[in-house]
């Protein structure tokens, strides 16, 4: 016996299911515990998009959790979804207003040089009201490798 959490909307919710199982039938489980369209959402597992719901339990599931028994699932509205928004934030470390990349910091007479990025770009004379706006990163503009349709900013 398999246990798989659903995680939407903040909430989660557990449906039990062998691997035999197939996903379908999961889903309408979900569908009459939850009462949601299954149309019109997407089902990530794994940084992966479930597209098929003709396969079993079985073939989805990675091994670690297979060993734990449990499988975690975010569903996620395709209604709702804000791929066009911008979500912008600061960034943990000082990155290259040119090509965004991890770079050195150097301060002198309240002047900021950042340097050294993997470009060999160079950006002098930057006052500390600029800094703040060179550090900001568009979550929404990194694309997930695996599904080629999610953003960081909506995931």
């Amino acid at each position: 016996m398999s246990q798989i959490e659903f995680l939407f909307n903040g909430c989660r919710t557990l449906i039990q299911c062998q691997y035999s199982d197939k996903f379908e039938e999961v889903l309408e489980k979900l569908r009459f515990k939850i009462g949601i369209n299954l149309d019109s959402v997407y089902y990530l597992y794994s940084g992966k998009v479930l597209k098929s719901k003709n396969v079993t339990i079985n073939e989805i599931i990675n091994h670690i959790d297979r060993e734990n028994n449990k499988m975690i699932i975010q569903i996620i509205d395709k209604e709702n979804n804000q791929e066009n928004s911008n979500i912008i934030i600061k960034s943990a470390d000082v990155i290259c207003p040119k090509c965004q990349h991890i770079a050195k910091i150097s301060i002198n007479d309240y002047r900021i040089r950042i340097y050294d990025c993997i470009h060999n770009h160079n950006n002098d004379n930057i006052s500390l009201e600029e800094y703040e706006n060179t550090q900001k990163v568009n979550l929404s503009k990194i694309i997930c490798d695996e599904c080629k349709i999610k953003n960081k900013g909506n995931s």
